[in-house]
């Protein structure tokens, strides 16, 4: 329990740590330190990205750089942010620590330039500018607004400059076989970087309207988010080898309490109907920005983060807050040092643990308030692959860890071999699907630009899509008989020869049939795993005897020795419910 609502909180900060590559701005000091400190961001930005580049290098420097192509693309994208950074309320001297970061800041460096993501740099960030958490959310939202709005037209811009490049280049008698190459892999990915938006630009009007729609909701998320990182760093800090005294025992509760008031009322923001519309709009900006091109680019990356996680988030964030903010209610110095201190007594006690956290639960809402809450996230999740691929994974870990201490061990009924292919394909398929084709489209990309590939790459996405390729020959995923619309024997071998216009082809023809498979049995796939949730939700209430009957305990003997009388009795009641089992997954 305790991992899975730690796991559950750090998927809720990626929505903030998403954002904290913006720089910052001040609405009221000097504009011409405002300025100044967006320019400086743009030549730290720049300089993050390569240690030879500046925002003003002369034309006979930037006709030097060997990588001329990527300078310019770049160059354009720092103008963007900083466009972002200008047309926000941040304070300048926010700015200035950011461009000090970008400057300085090895790790920082690394991370912009590999364009993957590290939480740990991105949290020291947070703590070395004096970002809070309405600086956070600010961002992110200006930065969505200026991609629906601006987007196509960097991409335009981008496309222009690199494609004058290239020509200038390819005139010239001068031009080096590696410089033009590197020239033309460029103009080929701003090809497909204007191509990208060109969806997002037919749909710009639509767009905005579910961007104002989220904005004060996805708002609420992030500043929770946020606010929960100076919490999970004052816990950090307590070194809890050696047990808490009183006055540690005493700080950590306060924390945790703090975690379970907010989560309340965060709760108390979400209704079913928002959560419903909100997680509508938020899937519509997360399918189109999902196919946004900028390779090794960490800010669009995680851009596209906030929406893939608030995506899958919203639908959960009901019933999440009604079961963490009803445990809030039961956690006090005492609670926590005993937690800590069960190192010194069999592992047992903590079934008295999750007792009283489940008996809370029972305690603060209705059994059948939470199967209402599960009815609300069907609706909401409705025939969404990717959605129900989430609430699959979900439910297999339920039965395969939380469900094991209010199942029998034989749990067969539960989920059954077939449902059990079902939903474990639609995981494997429809949560991997999208970097996969990111492989198959940076391939093609880069063999336009007749550019070294790793052809190890592009070999691990074929290999998949063969495995995933069989699922149309099973009858139990596909009972409707789905064929692959094209006859893939007329491409050449992808395997032996992996000619980029062929894997592509020859990809997308698998994707294609897949999904209208999953699409065809969505229902099926549905019923099945709801219904699997409402057992599973369903036996746990039942056993609302049980927890009361560990809470008791716990409140009259506190920790148990093995010599102790009652120690048998809280075996008795564990191996009732298998509760054992849940004692070793959160231990």
């Amino acid at each position: 329990m305790k991992k899975k609502f730690l796991i559950a909180l750090t998927i809720i900060l990626v929505l903030c740590i998403s954002c904290t590559l913006f720089a910052c701005n001040d609405s009221n000091p000097s504009a011409d330190s405002r300025e100044k400190a967006i320019e400086n961001f743009q030549n730290a930005y720049l300089k993050a990205c390569s240690d030879n580049w500046s925002l003003n290098l002369s034309a006979e420097e930037q006709k030097e750089l060997y990588n001329e192509g990527h300078y310019v693309y770049q160059k354009e994208w720092a103008a963007f942010y900083a466009d972002v950074l200008k047309s926000s309320t941040i304070r300048t001297q926010k700015i200035t620590a950011i461009n000090e970061q970008l400057l300085y800041n090895e790790d920082l460096k690394k991370l912009i330039r590999e364009g993957k993501f590290n939480y740990k740099n991105l949290s020291d960030l947070f703590s070395d500018t004096g970002l809070i958490a309405e600086d956070i959310s600010e961002l992110v939202l200006l930065a969505t607004d200026r991609l629906i709005n601006k987007g196509y037209a960097t991409a335009s811009s981008i496309l222009e400059k690199t494609t004058a490049l290239y020509d200038r280049a390819a005139q010239s008698v001068q031009t080096t076989a590696n410089k033009l190459n590197e020239l033309k892999e460029v103009k080929t990915e701003a090809e497909y970087l204007l191509e990208s938006f060109e969806d997002i630009e037919e749909n710009k009007s639509s767009l905005n309207d579910d961007l104002n729609l989220i904005k004060q909701p996805l708002g609420y998320v992030i500043n929770f988010s946020y606010s929960m990182v100076d919490t999970f760093n004052g816990l950090a800090q307590f070194d809890t080898s050696s047990g808490l005294t009183d006055s540690q025992a005493q700080e950590a509760a306060v924390l945790l309490s703090g975690v379970f008031i907010s989560v309340e009322e965060l709760g108390d923001r979400f209704d079913d109907e928002t959560v419903i519309s909100v997680s509508n709009a938020v899937s519509n900006i997360s399918a189109l920005f999902g196919n946004i091109f900028i390779e090794n680019d960490s800010i669009i990356s995680f851009i596209n983060n906030v929406f893939i996680y608030a995506n899958f988030g919203l639908d959960y964030l009901p019933l999440a807050c009604d079961i963490v903010s009803s445990m809030g209610r039961v956690i006090d110095e005492q609670m926590v040092m005993d937690y800590f201190s069960v190192k010194d007594y069999p592992k047992a006690n903590y079934g008295l643990f999750l007792g009283k956290f489940f008996s809370s639960v029972l305690d603060k809402i209705s059994g059948d308030i939470l199967l209402e809450r599960l009815k609300a996230i069907k609706v909401s999740v409705s025939d969404n692959l990717e959605k129900l691929a989430v609430a699959g994974s979900i439910v297999i870990s339920l039965v395969g860890v939380s469900g094991n201490s209010i199942l029998p061990d034989d749990f067969s009924y539960v989920l059954s071999s077939d449902t059990e292919k079902m939903l474990g394909s639609l995981v494997s398929f429809a949560l991997i699907k999208k970097s996969q084709l990111s492989k198959v489209y940076a391939f093609k990309n880069k063999y336009a630009a007749n550019n070294d590939v790793s052809v190890d790459t592009i070999m691990s996405a074929i290999t998949w899509a063969k495995n995933i390729k069989a699922y149309l020959d099973d009858s139990v995923l596909n009972p409707y008989g789905v064929t692959i619309s094209i006859d893939l024997s007329l491409l050449e071998d992808v395997t032996q020869n992996p000619r980029a216009e062929c894997v592509e082809q020859w990809f997308d023809a698998i994707i294609e049939a897949v999904d209208e498979m999953f699409g065809n049995i969505a229902d099926d796939i549905s019923d099945r795993i709801f219904d699997i949730a409402n057992m599973l939700l369903n036996d746990f209430i039942s056993n609302d005897e049980l927890y009361h009957a560990l809470a008791d305990m716990y409140e009259q003997y506190g920790l148990i020795s093995e010599d102790s009388e009652a120690y048998s009795e809280l075996l008795r009641l564990i191996e009732e419910s298998n509760i054992d089992k849940l004692i070793d997954a959160i231990k």
